[in-house]
């Protein structure tokens, strides 16, 4: 019996520590909380200097991209300008066969409809009459056999029609839509 005593006492001696050890560490824990609770609610004002400088770099990244897209070698900006050139080229292209067709029209209205045309070949009668047709907003000057035009190609050259006896086209040089 005295044992079992001893035992029980022990028991309760444990016991004693054991709740003052939970106690210690509900204290601990219940600081730790209100630390906690104050740290959040600083945190929550405003954010910190790592996701500051996270953003920061991920717009850096952004821009870099953005930059060498627009004026790459292959960029935006290069693209956009050979489209202009291949517009404004394919645009005098057509306007100039638009021209050299109504002059053809003309050459034979005037040859066998009204009997004006005397002995002047469809390539002099081109160059004569091109200037006052629908082309004339992108003829710059038609003598020869050659009609140039006011409109440059990438590198600057002039866009130009050689014109064959019998009116046809027979080469287009200053077309280039690349600077390259």
């Amino acid at each position: 019996m005295i044992i079992q005593v001893q035992i029980i006492i022990q028991i309760r001696e444990l016991n004693k520590l054991l709740t003052l050890y939970l106690e210690w560490v509900q204290s601990k824990y219940n600081s730790n909380e209100e630390e906690d609770e104050f740290m959040k609610s600083n945190n929550q004002k405003g954010i910190t200097l790592v996701a500051l400088v996270i953003t920061i770099i991920v717009l850096l990244i952004l821009a870099g991209i953005t930059i060498a897209a627009l004026s790459g070698e292959n960029g935006i900006l290069v693209r956009a300008r050979e489209a202009k050139y291949a517009s404004d080229i394919s645009n005098a292209k057509e306007l100039v066969i638009l021209g050299i067709n109504e002059c053809i029209t003309d050459y034979y209205a005037d040859k066998y409809v009204s009997s004006t045309a005397g002995d002047e070949t469809i390539q002099d009668y081109i160059m004569d009459n091109i200037q006052s047709t629908q082309a004339s907003s992108v003829i710059a000057s038609a003598s020869a056999g050659t009609i140039t035009t006011n409109v440059k190609d990438a590198t600057g050259a002039k866009l130009t029609a050689t014109i064959d006896t019998d009116g046809s086209i027979t080469e287009w040089t200053g077309d280039t839509t690349t600077t390259e």
